[in-house]
């Protein structure tokens, strides 16, 4: 008989392969409607297993048509003064992402 997986377990499981999708959609070897389907896929899985995807994950994909963004190819970014602005070129969709300047190589003396 199987022993049931824990929570812990699936979660793991979920996220190593949301990762894998998510790679796979950001290659530009496969042909777009199956990077679409891994998006859908990779999407779908964050939901049933309540696990969040990393940051950066989030980055590359439009909120508004779903095509994975891949820098150079469809996908526009600027650097704003606090903000990170991607634009979708296929839909022309604008996503802002706050960023911080971490260690700016300057440190404040102690006076």
């Amino acid at each position: 008989m199987k022993r049931q997986l824990s929570k812990n377990e699936k979660r793991r499981i979920a996220s190593k392969n949301i990762k894998e999708l998510i790679d796979f959609s950001l290659n530009k070897e496969y042909p777009l409607q199956y990077r679409k389907r891994a998006l859908a896929l990779a999407k779908r899985l964050s939901l049933k297993f309540n696990v969040r995807a990393k940051e950066l994950d989030y980055y590359f994909i439009c909120k508004k048509c779903g095509e994975p963004l891949i820098p150079g190819g469809n996908v526009s970014i600027r650097l704003n003064k606090k903000r990170l602005i991607f634009k979708c070129l296929n839909c022309g969709n604008i996503n802002r992402f706050p960023y911080s300047k971490r260690n700016s190589g300057k440190k404040k003396s102690k006076e």
